[in-house]
């Protein structure tokens, strides 16, 4: 576990800064926040997803159902990071905010991959 745990964090730290580069890349070109943050999670995600399935947790059977299943805990965690960024976009540093919403979207969504996507 303590193995996966690493990799995990390893693998999402890549999709974080991907995440979080493909933000800031598309605010500055005038993106909306909300989109930018959508578009560098959706990046952030692929990498997150084959990363693990294929090298950290090293499961390929039923890849379909797991891509679904890792999909819709991504898309949860990216509503709540997107609701996040909405309400709270004015009452503090955005940039700050992102990472927050990075580091709590990460933490929930490593329990339920583990626990339902590749148990």
């Amino acid at each position: 576990m303590l193995r996966e745990l690493f990799l995990y964090g390893v693998i999402g730290g890549a999709a974080a800064v991907l995440d979080y580069s493909v933000f800031l890349i598309f605010l500055h070109f005038g993106l909306a926040a909300e989109l930018s943050s959508l578009l560098g999670q959706a990046a952030g995600f692929l990498l997150s997803f084959f990363g693990n399935t294929f090298l950290n947790f090293k499961k390929t059977d039923r890849l379909f159902m797991r891509f679904l299943l890792y999909l819709s805990i991504c898309l949860a965690g990216m509503a709540l990071s997107t609701l996040l960024i909405f309400l709270l976009k004015n009452l503090m540093n955005l940039y700050a905010l992102k990472l927050l919403c990075l580091i709590l979207s990460a933490g929930l969504q490593f329990l339920l991959n583990k626990f339902i996507t590749y148990r």
